[in-house]
């Protein structure tokens, strides 16, 4: 059968205007062949091109294809309908909204019945407050559950993550990214890398692990490479008040533990935990922690390493400190003392306080670097003042007992002053030395289980 012009079918499921409609009684096939529109109760439907099998509900429309049901719309080159299982198919520049959200893929399948869509190629999701692409996306509206496959980038500002992988409950806030993960805070310009990371939304939580998890960031101009077993990173809200008004700062703090490595082309570090805030600047070294810095190796039982407009600005070294120097790895100048504040400017060194039971060795050289003689210094305060990078002039405090040797007669053995300890073979070279397997290091037990236990609850 064959109708032409001005065509309307009243059926008790829809309504449907065409101009053109060819329909098989036997098959209970209508065939569309000309601009038709399809209501069924909240459902309309429109193409150009298409069929309705109204026996088995299966319906196909093509050629400017639409669909519209409430706040859902969609649109693809072809449409495909089957009534039975509640399944809609969008194939070839398919596109689906709903509300303030919006879909595009290569194909978009939709389960009317579960409420799930899926997003096949190219598949790029967007909502008012983040746009994920990847390869597939699969998006559980009735429990807010999205999960991606394939290479996945998800921007929600100020933060980016990029995974192999991501699965994510808006309900809880609760997502888990696997497979080369990079989360980028471009606020505070911190990059982390890792296989796997767990995260929570609601508190910007984040932790990495899986391999050696590293964290990039930018120090004077450079790239500073942190890596570990474990990295958190937590935000922190502070109130501030501002003339009778009040401000909330928000702040990142990373934890990293345990085996800690730092490599940046001038500075390298090691320790087994740390924990560095953006609302300060400062990194705290925990645990046997050790700096180099060109020839010469910082130590105590805690550092800090504080930066001011992203250059390093002060080193305090607390608790048994003690700092080694030397070009040559043989004779070795050596400061000690309880606590030890190194000054710089412009990232050069400009002044050391050494306080608390100091004692310094200093090898003097002349003119053309030889050496002439060894100077061992014993007070309770000391300050010594830098120019390009070299020492300048001392000052001692507090009776200050002092003794000069020439070199061939000095006993070098005996002037290594208690606590001496070069480890320059523990001393990352590149970047790659922070990301190799863990060395065999002790673990603070009680440190990793202090910080799980404030892992956020799912």
């Amino acid at each position: 059968m064959f109708f032409k012009d001005s065509v309307v079918v009243i059926d008790p499921k829809f309504n449907l205007l065409t101009d053109s409609l060819k329909y098989n009684t036997r098959l209970q096939l209508a065939t569309f062949l000309s601009p038709t529109l399809i209501k069924s109760d909240s459902v309309q439907v429109y193409c150009e091109e298409g069929f309705y099998d109204t026996a088995n509900e299966i319906a196909e429309f093509r050629v400017n294809a639409q669909f519209e049901k409430k706040e859902q719309k969609a649109k693809a080159d072809i449409i495909r309908y089957d009534g039975i299982t509640g399944r809609y198919t969008l194939s070839g520049n398919a596109y689906f909204s709903e509300n303030d959200r919006k879909a595009t893929a290569d194909t978009i399948e939709y389960d009317e019945r579960t409420e799930e869509t899926f997003l096949i190629g190219n598949a790029r999701y967007q909502d008012s407050t983040q746009t994920i692409t990847a390869q597939k996306i699969i998006y559980d509206s009735k429990n807010d559950v999205y999960r991606t496959r394939g290479r996945s980038y998800i921007s929600d500002p100020p933060q980016i993550l990029e995974a192999d992988q991501v699965d994510y409950e808006s309900e809880t806030g609760f997502g888990v990214a696997i497979g080369n993960v990079i989360w980028r805070d471009t606020t505070e310009q911190i990059t982390i890398r890792a296989e796997l990371a767990r995260y929570e939304k609601k508190s910007d939580y984040l932790k990495a692990s899986g391999g050696r998890p590293m964290m990039i960031s930018i120090v004077d101009g450079d790239s500073l490479f942190l890596a570990a077993d474990t990295l958190l990173a937590l935000s922190r809200r502070d109130s501030v008040d501002l003339d009778s008004t009040v401000r909330v700062d928000t702040s990142r703090v990373l934890i990293a533990y345990p085996d800690v490595r730092v490599f940046k082309s001038d500075l390298q570090a090691i320790c087994d935990s740390l924990i560095y805030s953006t609302r300060d600047s400062i990194f705290r070294f925990f645990v046997a922690p050790i700096i180099w810095s060109d020839t010469s190796q910082f130590s105590a039982d805690t550092i800090l390493l504080s930066l001011k407009n992203e250059k390093i600005d002060h080193i305090y070294l607390l608790n048994k400190s003690f700092i080694l120097n030397s070009p040559d790895e043989i004779y070795f100048n050596q400061i000690k003392g309880k606590n030890i504040v190194a000054s710089f400017e412009e990232s050069e060194l400009r002044q050391m306080a050494v306080d608390g039971s100091a004692e310094s060795v200093y090898y003097a050289l002349d003119e053309t670097k030889a050496y002439v003689g060894v100077n061992k210094t014993v007070c309770s305060r000391m300050l010594l003042y830098f120019g390009n990078n070299e020492i300048e002039r001392i000052k001692f405090y507090t009776q200050p007992t002092a003794k000069l040797e020439p070199m061939r007669q000095a006993d070098h053995g005996a002037l290594k002053l208690e606590g001496f300890n070069w480890q320059i073979e523990k001393r990352p070279r590149a970047m790659a030395d922070v990301l190799t397997p863990k060395r065999q290091a002790a673990v603070i037990p009680t440190l990793e289980a202090t910080l799980e236990s404030k892992e956020p609850k799912k």
